[in-house]
């Protein structure tokens, strides 16, 4: 059992994190590291809007639930996931319930509304307010290209110490506000990536960390493309 503020969360037998009852939100830190958590009830951050910080770190987490587990963590400036054993991040995941209406039209003449939720091309996405999103030190081979999409908030991202092999090309194209990327301790052998295009720039860069030793600054409206060896590394930009 862990007490946070007035929230009471507890773990099962099966190492699933769950809340008892509700809470009273408050924007008190929520550090929940080091508990042996294997796995998140969909529910467990439902109404806490408050709160500014998460930090799991150093549980046993292979995955995340799908699109809503972080719904409501409207405040959430800070995520860190770092030490767990995620295989995988499902798409979206970082955002609210993407909701749209479609108006039906009924035999009696009526309208009736239908919330559905997914994804759709024609109308915009709302995530989170997160800057920081750390997911060091996992097991990720691989990220689908909507895993950070409409995080326009994040300026920090370290994927570093993961099993990376490849990457979508556009897999960070949302991320208009980024500063640093950090993707050291991967199995990257080539890296091509498109960064964002935003109004903000052409003042604005963003720090890529590859490796040890390798450090780039990327720029607005670039193209980067990487060739990776242990005896070299040749760069080539493109704006």
């Amino acid at each position: 059992v862990h007490q946070w503020d007035n929230c009471v969360f507890s773990i099962d037998e099966f190492g699933n994190l769950t809340r008892a009852g509700e809470c009273t939100d408050t924007a008190v830190p929520l550090r929940l590291g080091r508990k042996y958590i294997l796995s998140l009830s969909p529910d467990v951050f439902r109404h806490l809007s408050a709160f500014t910080v998460l930090e799991l770190d150093y549980n046993r987490l292979t995955r995340l639930p799908g699109p809503g587990i972080f719904r409501d963590c409207k405040s959430l400036e800070a995520l860190s996931l770092t030490h767990n054993e995620l295989v995988a991040v499902p798409p979206i995941v970082f955002y609210g319930v993407l909701c749209h209406a479609r108006v039906n039209k009924q035999a009696s003449g009526h309208q009736m509304t239908s919330i559905e939720t997914g994804l759709t091309d024609t109308l915009p996405f709302t995530g989170l307010k997160l800057q920081r999103l750390s997911l060091y030190q996992n097991q990720l081979t691989f990220l689908p290209a909507e895993s950070f999409k409409g995080m326009v908030t994040l300026r920090y991202l370290d994927l570093g110490g993961n099993q990376l092999t490849s990457l979508a090309p556009d897999v960070f194209a949302d991320l208009v506000n980024l500063e640093e990327l950090t993707l050291h301790d991967n199995q990257l052998s080539s890296l091509r990536l498109v960064m964002a295009e935003s109004t903000r720039f052409p003042a604005a860069c963003a720090y890529l960390r590859v490796c040890a030793s390798l450090f780039v600054w990327l720029c607005a409206s670039l193209s980067l493309s990487l060739s990776l060896s242990h005896t070299h590394t040749r760069t080539h930009t493109r704006t």
